[in-house]
């Protein structure tokens, strides 16, 4: 179904799951986790479930309000799935791309549970993400032409905008959706929870100072008053894997946070507020008995 604007509603389905079927076979990345229909392209550029997995774990439920969880860019759906089953909520996805829209939509299918309710109100809606009037006009008569009467509201928003894969440093404005289109759209959808409205911006882990600000000033002037913390996530290596801004209800009382990642679980977790660092020349060794201490990469 499609409204005025060109908003096309997908149910996850057998009948989508065996279209999807026909364009790429559902593959897992590694043992024991589950399948998802995937092209090379968004393989390579997807989070690794476990991560996906390890976030949607550390987000307090009983502080998001009612509704459903959106991701505003959805891709083949992997985080959005991870955060409905932790949360147990309904998610919808939105995806500019019909035919990733439609992978992405039999994702939610072979990953749910017959018996499982919340699913029934899980969709894709195909369309402009930052147009979160004809998006979720959508959404609500997909549901009602289910035989759902209920206009269920945004609980929680996240944001993994694309973002050119050859550059060495990423500036917002190749963002695609940009931040600032997002969260205008969507911010009097959002509803507030204990500490305000909840949001994820997954970003890139090349943004500098600069750029982190501008993103800082976006969700200012979007979402006036709420707090944030940044997440910088590490799986080893000697490198920062992933960025991220948790704001409102996702925030926690500092603004920085590292992560240390493991095969599968998160190994190490510190929070803090930043300070300057202290340089020291040294003109002569290290005196004898000194410690060298090697730092991981996101603190």
């Amino acid at each position: 179904m499609t409204d005025g604007d060109g908003h096309t509603a997908l149910n996850p389905s057998e009948g989508i799951a065996n279209e999807a079927r026909k364009r790429v076979k559902a593959t897992s990345a590694r043992r024991g986790e589950p399948e998802f229909h995937m092209t090379d392209d968004m393989r390579r550029l997807s989070t690794p479930w476990f991560v996906a997995l390890a976030r949607a774990q550390r987000i307090d439920g009983e502080s998001l309000p009612a509704g459903v969880i959106l991701d505003a860019a959805a891709g083949s759906g992997l985080q959005l799935i991870a955060y409905g089953k932790e949360l147990v909520r309904p998610v919808l996805g939105i995806e500019k791309d019909g035919n990733i829209a439609v992978l992405c939509a039999a994702n939610m299918y072979i990953n749910s549970k017959e018996d499982d309710l919340q699913r029934t109100m899980d969709r894709v809606v195909i369309g402009n993400g930052s147009d979160s009037e004809g998006a979720i006009t959508e959404y609500w008569n997909s549901l009602r032409q289910a035989g759902t009467r209920a206009h269920p509201p945004i609980a929680m928003l996240h944001l993994d905008p694309a973002r050119p894969t050859d550059a060495q440093n990423h500036d917002i404005d190749e963002m695609e959706p940009s931040v600032a289109s997002i969260l205008e759209g969507w911010a009097d959808q959002l509803q507030s929870g204990p500490d305000g409205p909840a949001v994820l911006l997954d970003l890139s882990p090349r943004l500098g100072d600069d750029q982190r600000g501008l993103v800082e000033a976006n969700v200012r002037m979007a979402l006036p008053g709420a707090n944030f913390t940044w997440e910088w996530l590490s799986q080893g290596g000697g490198r920062v894997d992933r960025l991220s801004l948790w704001i409102g209800s996702l925030a926690s009382e500092v603004s920085h946070r590292c992560v240390r990642m493991g095969v599968k679980n998160v190994i190490a977790e510190i929070e803090g507020n930043p300070r300057n660092s202290e340089t020291v020349v040294m003109n002569e060794p290290p005196p004898y008995g000194a410690h060298l201490t090697i730092v991981d990469p996101a603190l």
